[in-house]
């Protein structure tokens, strides 16, 4: 036996398929246990994380970027994503603001306080697994605050849709990439 002088290298790469499905989740903010702070992680699968010093603004789901659309006056859409500190990065979050302007909606990254929830028409939980999941409603047990979002149906709302519609799309190759983010892989030559 002796190594080989010769080696392919190869990557594979694939769309990645939605976590959670498609039917819009609810979502609670646990108070009692942090996500980064003294109280550790709690258990639930689809929370919604708040600053933990004051807990007024809003940080991220548990295992996902937060997206709010709100409607404004003229029937204009405005895609809100908290930009504070303690959030990561999400390209997936990056993608749906680009998706977003591509149809003249406006974006906002911003520091997001929590008496804004019942400004928004739809709440989006975003992410490399989950792609663009919609939030059906916003419990938080302490204030017995709950916050129904496209009122509460049990199907995404048509934001949703036409986000993660487009986004397929330019998957898929059905949609324009206007924006190069598929890239061709060349094939492998001796």
């Amino acid at each position: 036996m002796a190594s080989t002088n010769r080696y392919t290298f190869c990557v594979y790469v694939t769309t990645v398929g939605v976590a959670y499905g498609i039917d819009p989740l609810r979502a609670l903010i646990l108070e009692d246990c942090d996500r980064v702070a003294p109280e550790g992680t709690g258990p639930a699968k689809i929370l919604l994380h708040l600053d933990s010093k004051r807990r007024t603004e809003i940080d991220e789901f548990s295992i996902s970027g937060f997206v709010g659309i709100r409607m404004d006056e003229g029937s204009c859409y405005t895609v809100v994503v908290p930009y504070p500190k303690r959030v990561i990065e999400s390209v997936t979050s990056d993608s749906v603001c680009e998706v977003a302007r591509d149809s003249s909606w406006r974006t906002e990254r911003r520091i997001l306080r929590y008496g804004e929830l019942p400004n928004f028409a739809e709440i989006l939980a975003v992410g490399t697994t989950g792609t663009v999941v919609p939030v059906k409603s916003i419990t938080r047990k302490s204030t017995s605050d709950m916050f129904l979002f496209n009122g509460g149906a049990d199907e995404a709302g048509p934001c949703c849709t036409e986000l993660l519609s487009n986004l397929k799309g330019i998957k898929q190759e059905k949609i324009e990439d206007k924006f190069r983010w598929c890239r061709k892989i060349a094939e492998v030559r001796d």
